[in-house]
């Protein structure tokens, strides 16, 4: 798919093909949703709090925040691009305390005191909300394809009992997502370019590209594949905003950065989010 393989680009040469890829979206419980009176799954901010304290009120937890150091910069990302803000700004710099995100984590810090997440979502990670999910504790998580294979596996939930929506924004949903893939890159060297190519061709065929999407609920990295699988509805959401979807940075340091994020910015929710991504972006920039 031509967004995944221009982030394999430099200068004008691709050093890798993406292999596997997926998108974000918001999973939604059908059944705590009718429970709790409400139609079809947020579209705002203001809406998806609203939908959470409903969700509460009936007993089970609205939305399931996930900071904790598996994937916060993940999920953090989601409601930075929801308010149009980001890692970056619009030159490829490091913008992580931007006023954007501030404000974010604001919003974030009132839906957690006014109860309408899991408790402590600074120290949960994702595998906990999504196992919740799974079980039907919780009326919404964002999440990627890989969620669906765990609610099979827990046998709680049916394929109509769940269902998928672009993930809300501060005005509206999300114009961007996050996107992701993981890439082949072969080496010259050893001189086996004719091996490599019979091994490239075998994995690209679209049976296998699926077989392992279905398997480990990812996105297939070829345009064919991609049209076969996007016919079922429960992935329509992810695969329609791959097109303008934000990738992690590129930036020599990120790794570093990450890391950091996964934790330390959990801590926003209940402490001084300025302060928090301050010290990030001072990381980020002092980093190169």
């Amino acid at each position: 798919m031509p967004k995944f393989l221009k982030d394999t680009d430099y200068q004008g040469t691709p050093y890798g093909i993406p292999f596997t890829t997926s998108t974000r979206a918001l999973y939604y419980n059908k059944k705590i949703f009718a429970a709790a009176g409400i139609s079809s799954p947020p579209q705002t901010w203001t809406q998806l709090q609203a939908d959470a304290a409903k969700i509460k009120a009936k007993g089970s937890i609205g939305y399931g925040l996930p900071l904790g150091s598996e994937e916060a910069q993940a999920e953090a990302l989601m409601w930075f691009l929801g308010n149009g803000g980001g890692y970056l700004n619009s030159s490829g710099k490091y913008d992580i305390n931007s006023a954007a995100n501030v404000q974010t984590l604001r919003f974030l810090s009132q839906l957690v005191s006014s109860g309408d997440t899991q408790p402590s979502p600074g120290t949960t990670d994702r595998k906990d909300v999504w196992a919740q999910f799974a079980q039907g504790k919780i009326g919404m998580v964002g999440g990627q394809p890989a969620l669906i294979p765990i609610i099979q596996q827990a046998g709680v939930l049916k394929s109509s009992d769940y269902a998928t929506a672009n993930f809300p924004g501060r005005n509206g949903p999300l114009a961007s997502t996050l996107g992701v893939h993981d890439d082949i890159v072969a080496f010259n060297t050893g001189g086996h370019q004719a091996a490599i190519k019979k091994f490239l061709d075998f994995v690209y065929q679209n049976k296998y590209q699926l077989q392992f999407a279905h398997e480990y609920g990812l996105l297939p990295a070829t345009q064919s594949a991609a049209s076969a699988m996007s016919s079922n509805p429960m992935f329509s959401a992810f695969f329609k905003n791959i097109p303008t979807s934000v990738n992690y940075p590129s930036l020599t340091n990120w790794t570093t950065v990450e890391n950091q994020i996964k934790t330390t910015l959990g801590q926003a929710v209940t402490g001084n989010p300025q302060q928090i991504l301050n010290t990030i972006q001072q990381t980020a920039t002092s980093g190169g």
